[in-house]
């Protein structure tokens, strides 16, 4: 009787299992939340680099890779004065680990934005690369790894702007690579007409219609060589616009000189199936490759677009992506496999077959001799002007020919593919502009 009573007095009463299981809960929530934020933060570079486009992660990448570089020299010098012969311990990058965000601090962004001045990086190059640490630092703060006040120091870091900005890149050391320019080049009557009259060849039509494309109506390079045949509606005169910076659906009409060169062109190609591109690769003799047999699966993925150029900054994007984001799932068969494929041109090969164009016009206007053409281009005398065009002039012409048409700034910008402010619609819109207009002076 003695045990019964004793039993009964220890038995728990349903309040202290329920707050036995109430800790217990409590306790593996506790684990689990520790956990998750663990991996959340660890891994919200990543998370938020899986969610841009690969330009922006890539612009990214190589702005942090100049910290870097930068971090990797102080890092020299120190063990230099320390004598130190170990090799270098920055292993890891900043856009990969946000726990090493917590020993960039104010100075050391300071003295890396000093640093790209005295390499004459352009103010707009050093600009862009502190917007890029402020970001990555708000998101290491959000992590943990930064405290409130290194995020707000690295925050109030202000960007070079107005005039002081364009009096350091006028006195500057030049190290801009390649055919970069900092002003489009606009092109008078004669030199557009010249631009537009090509042979009457596959490639001098498609030509026409490129440029027409881009002058006329206003689309980037990567929209015109990504256009299809089906995307063109010759019935209705208009063509279909996917704009790849904001992926608005668009429909244009297809006005004065670009709907019989369009109908011209189309009626020249061999492949005239929906699915294919409408601007496609050519030979030097003028003819366009279509219809051209379907290699291997390497082979024709290093064909298909060009092979993107070797970078570190490439390896690293891949480094950081799951698994599962990059593997391409394998190819089915289905019986039905395509024999011949018409490979489309590309953005590259759009602007250096452009620049080529603008040389030779400039040799042909105000060159001494037109005959020179048929000499390789380096043993042709320079002209009294060049022409030097990129694939982005004519969205410049056209921006600008129509605010100074009288277009309404609201229409530019929606026919442009632009959402909400546009830089460039404001660019040229303001040259219009007479400051003393309103204002009245008393006599």
């Amino acid at each position: 009787q003695a045990d019964i009573e004793s039993s009964s007095l220890t038995t728990p009463s349903p309040t202290q299992i329920r707050d036995e299981l109430l800790t217990y809960q409590t306790q593996l929530l506790a684990e689990l939340s520790e956990a998750a934020d663990s991996y959340v933060r660890r891994n919200l570079f990543t998370e938020r680099q899986e969610r841009k486009a690969w330009n922006t992660v890539r612009k990214e990448i190589a702005a942090l890779s100049d910290f870097m570089t930068f971090l990797n020299q102080v890092e020299q010098v120190s063990r230099d004065q320390k004598q130190d012969a170990e090799t270098s311990s920055l292993f890891l990058h900043l856009a990969e680990e946000p726990r090493l965000w917590v020993a960039i601090t104010f100075g050391l962004v300071k003295l890396f934005l000093a640093w790209e001045q005295q390499q004459g990086y352009a103010i707009k190059t050093i600009n862009d690369h502190l917007d890029v640490i402020k970001l990555y630092a708000r998101l290491a703060q959000q992590a943990g790894y930064q405290t409130a006040d290194q995020m707000l120091a690295i925050k109030h870091i202000a960007r070079i702007r107005g005039a002081e900005a364009e009096r350091i890149d006028a006195v500057r050391v030049q190290i801009r690579r390649g055919q970069k320019k900092t002003e489009p080049t606009f092109l008078d009557r004669k030199e557009y007409q010249r631009l537009l009259n090509r042979p009457d060849t596959p490639q001098g039509w498609r030509d026409r219609v490129a440029i027409l494309l881009m002058y006329e109506l206003s689309l980037r390079p990567s929209e015109v060589v990504s256009l299809k045949l089906r995307h063109v509606h010759l019935d209705e005169g208009t063509i279909d616009i996917t704009r790849h910076k904001t992926h608005d659906q668009q429909k244009a009409r297809l006005k004065d000189r670009l709907y019989p060169a369009m109908m011209h062109y189309i009626n020249l190609r061999q492949d005239r199936s929906p699915d294919a591109p409408l601007l496609v690769r050519s030979l030097k003799n003028g003819q366009l490759v279509e219809l051209v047999p379907l290699e291997a699966p390497e082979v024709e993925a290093a064909k298909r677009g060009g092979r993107r150029p070797s970078s570190p900054n490439r390896a690293l994007y891949v480094k950081l992506q799951p698994s599962s984001s990059i593997e391409q799932a394998p190819r089915k068969e289905t019986g039905n496999e395509p024999t011949t494929w018409t490979p489309p041109m590309t953005t590259r090969g759009l602007r250096e077959h452009l620049h080529e164009l603008g040389l030779d016009i400039a040799q042909e206007l105000y060159g001494e001799d037109e005959h020179v053409l048929s000499r390789p281009r380096p043993q042709r005398p320079a002209p009294e002007k060049q022409i030097n065009l990129t694939s982005y002039d004519g969205r410049h012409e056209w921006t600008r020919n129509a605010i100074r048409g009288g277009s309404n700034p609201i229409a530019v910008t929606k026919a442009g593919g632009w959402k909400g402010h546009s830089a460039m619609v404001e660019r040229y819109y303001g040259e219009l502009d007479i400051i003393n207009e309103d204002i009245v002076l008393a006599r």
